[in-house]
């Protein structure tokens, strides 16, 4: 079985907006959405070492399965981190304006003088998820400072990013999908709270992550016969079984291996490979 978390971002909690709206929308589906609370061991003393702990200690609770994860802002990068560090436990990806490269964008943010202030003093004021100012410690930064500024998973993903957005700037986004392959990018008239965008990514989560694709290679100098021969008998075995209206396809990513892939939802996986045996999943 696949769990499902969402990672809120900097400033929030599982109580937030994208948060109970994407709960409910997995639950409408009769799926489950964890919403851990990444504000570790406390908002005024968080880390990204404690907010990857406590995805850690939430993992342990289902050590045998694999994870499809939502973040937000902060939380994108905790995701791609998280992935990075777990690459066997992932298996796709929804970052919404993920906020790549944090600490290099706090004197942009603040301001050089505000950055000094906060290292000087050991604190700075930052809204929590309900709008109060919490004096944070500059221990945060420096537990940002000591992580990669864009985390390299092996996982398929897929960013959401307004072109609005003035905190995490577009380009970052852009700059990332561009360099990796098994990475989308989907652009939104939108800004960093991405609250306009709602039903858009409650709309990419249930459709792209419940589901995966199932691939299966052919080789040698028939390999493109065979596969297609092997296409259409998918075809009708997924018609038998009420399932005609899954995308098929059959592709030559090189010069040396045809592959037939099936796009189904992860309740027909036990079907797919009982019967078929795909070689592989993305």
């Amino acid at each position: 079985m696949t769990q499902f978390a969402y990672l809120h971002g900097l400033s929030s909690s599982p109580l937030g907006t994208k948060a109970a709206a994407l709960r409910e929308a997995f639950r409408a589906e009769g799926l489950k959405l964890h919403c851990p609370d990444l504000n570790r061991p406390s908002f005024d003393r968080l880390t990204f070492d404690a907010a990857l702990t406590a995805l850690d200690e939430l993992s342990a609770q289902f050590p045998t399965e694999r994870w499809r994860l939502v973040g937000s802002s902060m939380g994108g990068y905790l995701a791609a981190r998280w992935a990075q560090l777990n690459p066997g436990r992932v298996e796709r990806l929804l970052l919404l304006c993920p906020g790549f490269d944090l600490a290099s964008r706090w004197p942009i943010l603040l301001g050089a003088a505000a950055l000094d202030t906060w290292e000087r003093e050991g604190a700075f004021p930052i809204p929590d998820g309900t709008g109060t100012p919490v004096m944070v410690h500059w221990g945060f930064v420096t537990s940002a400072r000591s992580h990669p500024p864009f985390p390299d998973f092996q996982c398929r993903a897929r960013i959401i990013h307004g072109r609005q957005d003035e905190v995490v700037l577009f380009s970052s986004s852009k700059t990332y999908a561009e360099a990796r392959p098994h990475v989308d990018l989907i652009e939104v008239d939108d800004d960093h709270r991405m609250i306009a965008s709602l039903p858009s990514i409650k709309k990419a989560a249930l459709e792209w992550l419940p589901r995966s694709d199932y691939h299966w290679d052919f080789f040698g100098p028939e390999r493109r016969p065979t596969a297609t021969h092997f296409l259409a008998h998918l075809q009708e075995f997924l018609a038998r079984h009420d399932r005609g209206h899954l995308a098929t396809s059959v592709s030559d990513p090189n010069g040396h291996t045809t592959v037939v892939s099936c796009e189904a939802p992860l309740g027909d996986e036990p079907m797919l490979v009982q019967a078929l045996r795909p070689q592989r999943k993305t």
